[in-house]
């Protein structure tokens, strides 16, 4: 049973890594072409779709792994 439940936690890791590694980027564009004010066309939101290649696979992967070593020091047998 523990180890579903580190399977489990690893999912929801990995998944709301990948939210981040999505929003992230795309928020940091936005803002950052908000500052700025760009002419059309010529801001980072234009070319910010590139890093979300980067970053969706690092933060879930990162996250899932994470998560999944926490869970495993919380749910750790005691006969351990």
């Amino acid at each position: 049973m523990n180890s579903l439940k580190i399977v489990l936690i690893g999912f929801l890791g990995f998944v709301a890594g990948a939210v981040l590694g999505f929003i992230g980027p795309l928020f940091i564009c936005y803002v950052y072409d908000a500052m700025t004010n760009p002419a059309p066309g010529s801001g980072l939101m234009t070319v910010g779709w590139v890093f979300c290649f980067f970053t969706i696979p690092v933060f879930a992967i990162t996250a899932c792994v994470w998560s999944s070593k926490l869970a495993t020091k919380k749910f750790k047998n005691p006969e351990d």
